[in-house]
């Protein structure tokens, strides 16, 4: 019994180490956006450290929607706007699906046709 479980503490030590390399390896860094917010005070403040957040917890999709609203909302120097419109970029890139092998999109013809016994034509 102790020789079965040596091999599966080992696969899941493995896949702690692979999982934490893999995290640290996708995150956005957000010092640059930082900066050019470094003197905002009050209402503005807290609303960017909610974003700045977001983005090193990955939630991507709340920090896309907080800075879209810091765009639309506020007044921003050409630095922050920079800021913004990057961090922007870079967080829609990672939110961005991965294409499915053959080029086929979910529920599309070609998953389709082939699900069903077609060629996907």
């Amino acid at each position: 019994m102790l020789m079965r479980s040596g091999p599966i503490h080992l696969c899941l030590a493995l896949g702690a180490v692979l999982v934490a390399g893999c995290s640290q390896e996708e995150r956005i860094n957000t010092e640059r956006a930082e900066a050019a917010f470094e003197i905002v005070a009050g209402t503005n403040r807290v609303m960017l450290d909610r974003i700045f957040t977001n983005v090193r917890e990955a939630r991507h999709g709340e920090a896309l929607q907080e800075l879209r609203e810091l765009q639309r909302s506020y007044k921003l120097n050409p630095s922050q706007e920079m800021a913004v419109a990057d961090l922007i970029a870079r967080l829609e890139q990672r939110t961005k699906p991965s294409p499915r092998p053959g080029g086929a999109t979910p529920g599309g013809s070609a998953e389709r046709g082939t699900r069903e016994g077609g060629t996907g034509r």
